[in-house]
Order: structure tokens, then C-alpha cells, then sequence
């Protein structure tokens, strides 16, 4: 069993985002300063006073959080154990923040996905170019993982994860978006 420190953690902030560091894990709590977040806090710490008999198995739910809380999360967490597919996931979160930066997560629904991955095709890149069909269906392939992670840390209810695997990718000739250029086979001659 491990000790458990004597004073309870602190809240941190990032980026306007609250935390606090409990057994190693960050658990966000909402918008730096607001009631909410001190309620988030204080249910946090009385949570890890009451796990003194066993810390490792401390349940520590957030509530109802807004979608750029838990973008923060997940970036932090894939930037920590995924970090080749950090850049990837960071796009997807841009895109889902242009629209839906203040609203719940349970609020986001599968028309909010449906809403995002549009708002993919739309991005014009650095060389003037549109996104790929299939990069934009890989990006809102990263929001429904994102929010399935979120199930995983108890911050995102199962209901409103499971909805979003109703949205269909992006077809072929229906969208504005181009398709990407088809790979070509790896000439015989690299094999010898």
C-alpha cells in the first residue's frame, strides 16, 4: 500500500483549465476559477481523503465537462503515450473546437460529429490544398476516439461515445473533399 501524502494535492492550471494531481493522474476539473470547478476540487480531495485505506482504487469523477476539457485530457494523455499520432489528433481537436469549444460533452451529439467532419472538408492547408475524403475520416475517426477514451476516464457518458459510431464516414463522389492520389506498387527491383 502507499503512503499518502499528508496535505491534500493542489489545483493546477492549464491553459484556463483546472487540475489537480492525484496519484500520479491528472483529473481536470473545468474552467480555472469557476464554482463548478471549486465543487469538482472539493468532491476530488474529499474523494482521496476517504481512499487513504487504498489510493490506487479512488474513483474520481469530474461531472458534466465541456468538450475543450476533455480535448485537454486527451491530447495530454496521447502526447504521453502515443505521441506519433499526436499531430494527427491535434487537428481533429482544432476542428472540433472551431465549432464546439463551449458546450458539454454530453450535448455533442452524433449531427455535432456529423457538423465537425464538414468542417473538415472545408479546411484549405498551408499549400492551398483541401483535405482528403479519407484524412477527413480519419480525423473524425480521432473525435469518436476521443470521446471513447473519455468513457474509459469516466468523464464522457457511455450513451453520448456510442452515438457518435452512427455517424457514416465520408463516400466516395459525395463530398467536396478530393480523394487521395492511389499508392503505387513498390517496384521489383527495391526487393533485390
Amino acid at each position: 500500500m502507499k503512503k499518502l501524502q499528508s496535505m491534500p494535492p493542489k489545483m493546477g492550471n492549464n491553459g484556463g483549465t483546472a487540475f489537480v494531481r492525484i496519484n500520479g493522474k491528472r483529473v481536470y476539473l473545468g474552467k480555472f476559477g469557476s464554482a463548478e470547478t471549486a465543487q469538482n476540487y472539493a468532491r476530488c480531495v474529499a474523494e482521496w481523503a476517504m481512499s487513504s485505506t487504498d489510493p490506487e482504487q479512488a474513483s474520481l469523477p469530474v461531472g458534466n465537462i465541456t468538450v475543450n476539457t476533455l480535448a485537454i485530457a486527451f491530447l495530454d494523455h496521447v502526447q504521453r503515450n502515443d505521441p506519433s499520432h499526436y499531430h494527427t489528433n491535434r487537428s481533429a481537436v482544432r476542428g472540433l473546437l472551431q465549432l464546439y469549444s463551449g458546450i458539454t460533452v454530453d450535448a455533442f451529439t452524433p449531427k455535432c460529429l456529423a457538423a465537425v467532419q464538414l468542417q473538415f472538408t472545408q479546411h484549405v492547408g498551408e499549400n492551398g490544398k483541401r483535405r482528403s475524403r479519407q484524412y477527413c475520416n480519419t480525423l473524425a475517426s480521432n473525435v469518436r476516439a476521443m470521446f471513447r477514451w473519455g468513457v474509459s476516464q469516466e468523464l464522457v457518458s457511455p450513451i453520448t461515445a456510442d452515438a457518435l459510431k452512427y455517424v457514416p464516414p465520408l463516400r466516395q463522389g459525395r463530398t467536396v473533399a478530393h480523394e487521395s492520389e492511389p499508392r503505387e506498387d513498390v517496384p521489383d527491383r527495391h526487393y533485390l
